[in-house]
């Protein structure tokens, strides 16, 4: 039997793995190879040396009730690979970034972003590694994010008010020193 720890959403927490893979499927798999268990609609992997990830299967659900608010959905390319972005509103952009973490995504702010699409073109990112974006097969690195950032602010251009949640701002504060123009207030 694997054994090791589930990192994921918050709703499993952080369980040994033979509480979800029980069978002995698991025991017969290389370990290093990853594992993953699906519980509704997320792709939780399973990684017994402290790597993991969440891909999130888009389903055609409307994952986190963006589009009943009106935002589009739209993939733009980034440094590391393909970044899924939810955009609504006219005026200057507001990027809303998600931290990381089990479970991250643009889904943090779903409830939050849509109340300043009346002043501004909001702007949610999934992040490169997390949520419906591209999944990496590498470690993605500090730089890797706040190059994501300044990808961001290039693809929007206009002074940006930037909302970042948790080491999300890190990745801001560094962005903003590579690149200073393009910060609002």
């Amino acid at each position: 039997m694997t054994t090791g720890t589930l990192f994921g959403a918050g709703m499993l927490g952080h369980e040994p793995f033979e509480r979800v893979l029980s069978d002995d499927k698991a025991s017969r798999e290389d370990p290093a190879e990853p594992k993953y268990v699906t519980v509704s609609n997320t792709k939780l992997w399973l990684a017994p040396q402290g790597k993991c990830s969440m891909d999130v299967k888009d389903n055609g659900q409307d994952w986190g009730g963006f589009r009943a608010r009106g935002f589009e959905e739209r993939d733009m390319a980034t440094p590391l690979g393909r970044m899924r972005c939810r955009v609504a509103g006219e005026g200057p952009p507001m990027l809303f970034i998600h931290g990381i973490g089990g479970g991250a995504s643009g889904q943090a702010f779903a409830r939050l972003a849509p109340t300043f699409t009346s002043s501004h073109r909001v702007i949610v990112p999934d992040l490169v590694g997390w949520g419906l974006s591209e999944h990496p097969a590498r470690m993605i690195l500090f730089d890797d994010y706040v190059a994501m950032i300044v990808a961001l602010l290039d693809a929007f251009p206009g002074d940006s008010v930037v909302v970042a949640q948790s080491l999300a701002a890190g990745f801001c504060m560094a962005a903003a020193e590579q690149r200073p123009g393009g910060w609002g207030a």
